[in-house]
C-alpha cells in the first residue's frame, strides 16, 4: 500500500542527499519511517539531540497507538498536510 501524498517522493527519493529534522511532532517526523521503510530513503538524517530523543519517544508512542487502535484512527493524521 502506498500513501498518495508521497507519490511525488517516489520519483525523487534517490535524489535526496540528507534530511534535517527540526521538530519532533507528527508533521515533521511522522512520515520518516514510511520514507525509509517503504520508499527506500537512504541518506543521513540530522537532528539535535533533543529532537532525536523526543522524536524517538513520539514515534514509539505513535506505534503503540497504531497497535492498540489500528490504522483507521491514524488514517486522518496527515489529511491537512500540504
Amino acid at each position: 500500500m502506498q500513501i498518495v501524498a508521497f507519490a511525488g517522493c517516489c520519483r525523487h527519493i534517490n535524489q535526496i542527499d540528507a534530511v534535517l529534522l527540526s521538530f519532533p511532532d507528527a508533521l515533521h517526523i511522522g512520515a520518516l519511517p514510511y520514507l525509509v521503510g517503504k520508499l527506500g530513503l537512504n541518506c543521513p538524517i540530522y537532528a539535535t539531540i533533543p529532537v532525536y530523543k523526543m522524536g524517538q519517544m513520539f514515534l514509539y508512542d505513535l506505534y503503540q497507538v497504531f497497535i492498540a487502535h489500528g490504522s483507521n484512527e491514524l488514517a486522518g493524521m496527515y489529511q491537512h498536510c500540504y
